[in-house]
């Protein structure tokens, strides 16, 4: 009987022990999925904050009012074809006199969720006979 007895509580502590591991390896793995999310979306981030810094800084040296849309793929090479990211630049142009002050509107989104990443405001005052 009291043979039984040692089974018994041998089994019912690695129940306990088996539990207490799989409880741990639940919450190690959330915390590593989390990881990766919170990485990819860091990535994303990073990337549109650079890409978006690099239109603002070539509208600095041209003179357009048009609005675009620039496409990007996964490693923010340009393409046309299956993007990835995508920044939408719209402009707006207010004459004053002699002068135009341009408001740019820099928007980097992910194209296919449609979900914003970063936006970003510019504006560039210069005289209208210099251009648009």
């Amino acid at each position: 009987m009291n043979r039984s007895g040692f089974w018994q509580s041998f089994f019912m502590e690695m129940a306990m022990v088996i539990l207490f591991f799989s409880i741990a390896l639940a919450v190690i793995v959330r915390l590593f999925s989390q990881g990766a999310i919170l990485s990819e979306q860091s990535k994303d981030m990073s990337g549109a904050i650079l890409a978006a810094q690099t239109v603002a800084q070539t509208l600095e040296r041209s003179e357009t009012d048009q609005s675009y849309t620039l496409y990007y793929d996964e490693n923010w090479n340009m393409t046309w074809e299956n993007p990835y990211y995508a920044i939408q630049v719209d402009v707006q142009a207010a004459p004053n006199g002699i002068n135009v002050l341009c408001s740019y509107s820099i928007e980097v989104y992910l194209y296919r969720q449609d979900r914003p990443l970063f936006q970003l405001q510019s504006q560039k005052y210069f005289r209208q006979e210099d251009g648009l």
